[in-house]
């Protein structure tokens, strides 16, 4: 056996900042910047088996070794996204997993207390979102209770779409290159003392050669598993034992199951064990080969809904403990960890995601075969989205007979030939010819018709390349997966070169190439892939007849239904003829528009007037969860028309309208055509930052703060100022008899002028923000008296004993009280960001009333919580008072810590109110 450290191998890693894009990164390098920004929000995506959990488990290992100082002095914990339950919290499930003794284990409320409390302290390394249970909400992995905690998630791309935004880093995971993989088997066959088999393979591999290339195209998909890490120690494996690597899925997987029966057969003990070793898949005995049949029908039930781990109960239901007893013997199956130690379920889980997907896909073959599947099954199999490689390994497991399943998806469907489109090129190539044939076969001859429409299109787009469409069409979903934008750009190409005799032809064209860029959107859950800027273009070019034909076309082959979303982001040269009418029109051929996105263009308010009136008498913006026409010059809208948008649009997440150069007066006609009662009952949706709400009167402004939402993850208050909100509108609600109740938890006043509200009226925020915990008021022209009045305010009501009132700089607070000052520290939990001019004061008045209030506050009324007292003395400590006021402070500090260390509820708090001075 050996650590991780022996074989660990640096994959290849692709971060991407705020300020930096799919910038080549070392993990090393990694772990720097996610040191220089703690705490800092790390997502990390990456293929199945491409080595995620290997890199997490190698940060665990290096903290809990001491092997890097990227975590010295933090608290690190790992969590697998599958152990989250329902109504559980990150923390929660933290708090669950760890291990206690004795009568500890029975209250873990102290547990989630210290971590609570510790929060800055925390490494988080969250595993697997792509194995979220379904009722999992997956919103609370935006972290947004864990802001000042370093937390690091891994996925599966596509489930983090909505996700993104609120991480500072994004890397993405691509295995080994070249390079990588002749370090990883160098390392493998030193450590098992055979450097030489290593060479070999490396000289097998044509790794230090140029002809590398050859290599490649000879093993075609299986060199894109060599980039697995799991998969590679398969090979290096294999090389070990037979000194051979298959070169198709189909065989390679054979390979690895043989190699795992052969090593459960070479550990046995001979006398109850005379099976002789496995020579060929062929070979294997009807015992174990029906133990895998069984186990691939576990995965399949389970990969349906994305789950890889099995209960015992399950298990037994469907094999029998006989034939479980077997499967954890040979090693297809191992005993997953409890969930918790108070928690004693049985679970298990194959040794790796793909395993069990090969599995899945041998049962699928097998059953397909034998047996066949019938149509709802095969429909089931090619469209649920978490059987991706279980369709792989199914198609390569089928080898010639792939056509079994493949006929089912004989459908003149754009979804049909989009999975022709994906999953074609793992045929190989020398059963090609027979699976066309007999697809060919079952063809229904309406279906020929439009199978050869398409195929003059793409011979169009391949210039005249005289292939079978799937063929055709498995080329271009592969040119769209190396360089899409390529290829949006050779389709504008042909629009430009059309004349009025190839209109028809060119429109047909193009909306041909749409299906598979459209459907190519959808599958990689990510809009920004491919703008639909190229269909803008052509309806700019040719108006209505473009329209006609795509709409035409789309409802030919059901494309319309399977659109969710329409990009349009400004391209180098403007589109001057397309108006809104025309885009309406292109919207109302889509019944299931989800995601507007206009931005950037010079798409200016009147057209998207147009666009919105032509709309109104149609259902085209009732499914809608996203509009955004941010940055755009809409001051010539209508703001009814943005209103009418909200009225219709109930499912809406995101309404964002900001730096649309929107005035008050059209927001204002905007709110008044929206339902009072329904924008009251949502929150979080509507962003009209950088727009001039400055002019709405209270009783509007306060049916919209719960609905705005803000641009900015990393600091998501609500800034008055971005908003171009007046200290009037502050004023107005603060003074509103009615006591408005507002959601955020932040509240940002930063650069707004202040100096005409009175103290105690400002006071009155923390009771229409009750949630607040951070209250920032930097630069907004206050005065000590100002601020006396609204402690004082406070202090009196006691309406401000949690949250955090961290920022006054750019204020003059010369003229500020001594308990003002106590009170901004005693209370406040988080002081560091506090700037106030101490030096100045008069300390022998501010040390006399700083000894009365904490005698009074403290000393007389048993209260133990002396942290923010600590956190007093230590900031007089830093060097802002002469000797002879340090002096003070000692014994003042003495004096209170022998008053109350013979308290017993008091040391628990002196520990961390200390740690906090030091």
């Amino acid at each position: 056996m050996y650590d991780i450290s022996q074989m660990f191998t640096d994959p290849v890693l692709y971060t991407s900042t705020r300020e930096e894009r799919n910038k080549l990164t070392t993990v090393q390098e990694l772990l720097s910047i996610i040191k220089s920004r703690d705490p800092c929000k790390v997502l990390i995506t990456g293929n199945g088996g491409i080595g995620k959990t290997t890199l997490l488990r190698y940060i665990s290992y290096n903290w809990a070794t001491n092997s890097d100082s990227t975590f010295a002095g933090k608290i690190l914990f790992l969590v697998n996204v599958r152990d989250i339950k329902v109504n559980q919290t990150i923390i929660d499930a933290i708090v669950y997993r760890v291990r206690l003794k004795n009568s500890l284990s029975k209250n873990r409320t102290h547990i989630k207390t210290f971590i609570e409390n510790h929060k800055r302290d925390l490494v988080i390394l969250i595993d697997g979102l792509d194995e979220l249970q379904p009722a999992v909400d997956i919103q609370m992995f935006k972290i947004e209770d864990l802001e000042d905690s370093t937390v690091i998630l891994t996925s599966r791309p596509g489930f983090t779409e909505t996700l993104r935004k609120h991480f500072d880093i994004h890397v993405k995971v691509e295995g080994f290159d070249t390079e990588h993989i002749k370090h990883y088997i160098t390392r493998y066959f030193k450590l098992i003392g055979k450097p030489n088999l290593g060479q070999d393979l490396i000289a097998t591999f044509y790794l230090d050669s140029d002809l590398n290339h050859h290599w490649r195209s000879y093993y075609n998909n299986i060199f894109e598993l060599s980039s697995s890490p799991f998969l590679l120690l398969k090979m290096c494996t294999m090389w070990q034992h037979y000194q051979m690597i298959p070169s198709d899925f189909q065989y390679f997987f054979k390979e690895i199951f043989r190699l795992i029966l052969n090593q459960y057969i070479n550990r046995s003990d001979r006398s109850t064990m005379p099976t002789k070793a496995v020579k060929d898949f062929d070979s294997i005995t009807t015992e174990h080969k029906n133990a895998m049949l069984m186990l691939g029908n576990v995965s399949y039930i389970g990969l349906q809904k994305n789950v890889f781990k099995y209960t015992e109960e399950l298990l037994n239901e469907l094999m029998g403990q006989e034939t479980l007893n077997l499967l954890l013997k040979i090693g297809f199956l191992y005993k997953d960890e409890p969930i918790a130690q108070d928690n004693f379920t049985d679970a298990y889980r194959c040794p790796h995601p793909l395993l069990s997907e090969a599995l899945a896909g041998f049962y699928l073959s097998n059953e397909i075969d034998t047996l066949g599947l019938d149509s709802k099954e095969c429909k089931k199999l090619r469209t649920n989205p978490h059987l991706h490689m279980t369709r792989i390994f199914t198609i390569s497991f089928l080898g010639p007979n792939a056509d079994k399943l493949m006929k089912h998806w004989l459908a003149n469907k754009a979804s049909n030939y989009y999975s022709f489109s994906k999953y074609f090129k793992y045929v190989k190539e020398e059963n090609e010819g027979k699976i066309l044939k007999s697809l060919d076969k079952d063809m229904s001859p309406k279906m020929k018709i439009h199978v050869e429409h398409l195929r003059d299109s793409f011979k169009q787009y391949f210039s005249g390349n005289n292939l079978h469409l799937i063929q055709l069409l498995k080329t271009f979903s592969d040119e769209i997966s190396k360089n899409m934008y390529q290829v949006r750009n050779n389709i504008v190409l042909t629009i430009d070169e059309s004349n009025e005799s190839s209109s028809d032809n060119v429109c047909r064209f193009v909306a041909h190439m749409s299906i598979l860029l459209k459907l190519y959107q959808v599958d990689q859950n990510n809009i920004l892939l491919s703008s639909d800027n190229y269909l803008i273009k052509l309806i700019d070019k040719w108006g209505d007849k473009a329209l006609e034909i795509i709409s035409n076309e789309w409802k030919n082959y059901s494309l319309s239904e399977e659109i969710r979303s329409f990009v349009f982001f400004e391209d180098d040269e403007p589109y001057r003829h397309i108006n809104g009418s025309e885009l309406c029109r292109l919207f109302q051929i889509l019944p299931n528009l989800e995601i507007i996105k206009i931005r950037f263009s010079t798409y200016n308010g009147l057209r998207i007037d147009s666009m919105v009136s032509e709309c109104k008498h149609s259902e085209t913006f009732v499914r809608l969860k996203e509009f955004r026409i941010s940055f755009q010059n809409l001051s010539s809208i209508n703001g009814s028309s943005l209103g009418h948008i909200l009225n219709v649009s109930r499912d809406l997440a995101n309404f964002n309208l900001s730096s649309c150069s929107l005035s008050s007066k059209q927001i204002t006609e905007m709110l008044n055509e929206v339902d009072k009662n329904y924008l009251k009952s949502k929150e979080n949706f509507i962003n009209l930052e950088l727009n001039d709400l400055s002019k709405i009167d209270r009783d509007l402004l306060a049916n919209l703060i719960n609905a705005l939402k803000v641009s900015d993850s990393k600091d998501p208050g609500l800034s008055w100022k971005r908003h171009h909100l007046s200290a009037k509108q502050l004023h107005d609600l603060l003074m509103s008899p009615w006591r408005y109740k507002f959601r955020w938890n932040s509240l940002i006043l930063d650069g707004v002028d202040l100096s005409l509200i009175k103290g105690n009226t400002l006071a009155n925020i923390f009771i229409i923000f009750p949630n607040l915990t951070r209250l920032s008021m930097n630069d907004c022209n206050l005065n000590g008296t100002i601020v006396n009045d609204m402690l004082s305010e406070c202090y009196k009501n006691n309406i401000i004993n949690k949250g955090d009132l961290k920022s006054l700089k750019g204020n003059d607070l010369m003229n500020i009280h001594d308990k003002s000052i106590i009170e901004l520290f005693v209370f406040r939990k988080n002081i560091s960001n506090v700037t106030l001019e101490i030096e100045k004061l008069d300390f022998h008045n501010f040390i006399i009333t700083f000894y009365e209030y904490i005698y009074n506050r403290f000393l007389l009324q048993n209260l133990t919580d002396l942290k923010s007292v600590f956190f007093l003395i230590g900031f007089m400590m830093g060097g802002y008072l002469n000797t002879l006021y340090t002096r003070f402070f000692f014994v003042f500090f003495i004096m209170v810590f022998t008053h109350y260390m013979s308290r017993s509820e008091f040391k628990s708090n002196f520990s961390d109110g200390l740690s906090t001075v030091c």
